[in-house]
């Protein structure tokens, strides 16, 4: 499968899993502050959470766009 197909039909991980999380690209980097590694570039960022301990919309996404 071409590899622009796979990323375009990414969705977000159901849950914090490593095997859930390495389907898009990501690894856990700190669970008490809700950061994320990528596996492509290494940036880090944390994902920052709602009211109601809700990530935002596309958390899972890589800041420099590896992933989306």
């Amino acid at each position: 499968m071409n590899t622009m197909l796979q990323v375009a039909r990414m969705r977000a991980p159901r849950d914090l899993t490593a095997r859930a999380l390495n389907k898009v690209g990501i690894t856990l980097h700190n669970p008490h502050t809700s950061s994320f590694i990528c596996e492509e570039c290494g940036r880090i960022w944390s994902a920052g959470l709602k009211r109601g301990g809700r990530f935002f919309r596309g958390w899972w996404r890589c800041p420099n766009g590896c992933n989306t």
